[in-house]
């Protein structure tokens, strides 16, 4: 967050910036949640909705491979995208 309080950008993607973070060492699947999703909803003010999977949340997921390519993604418990299984079909 800039000093005037908005939040600076980057083209990079979320998962692509999280797949780094796996590279890293020391660096554990925690870390990166925290990273990717906790933080960020607390950052913005809407940690009680979103950031983890807890009763009363918005049951927003991100399903990703050990290598952290996008899956599914579930929005208020709707799949929302259903990636590549890396063979041509969903």
């Amino acid at each position: 967050m800039l000093e005037n309080g908005t939040l600076a950008g980057s083209i990079l993607k979320m998962h692509e910036g999280a797949q780094q973070m796996l590279s890293m060492k020391d660096v554990s699947i925690k870390n990166i949640v925290e990273m990717t999703a906790m933080n960020p909803a607390k950052q913005v003010g809407m940690f009680k909705t979103k950031g983890s999977i807890l009763d009363g949340k918005d049951a927003d997921i991100l399903i990703v491979d050990d290598q952290l390519s996008i899956k599914y993604t579930i929005c208020r418990g709707v799949v929302a995208f259903e990636g590549d299984d890396g063979n041509g079909t969903n």
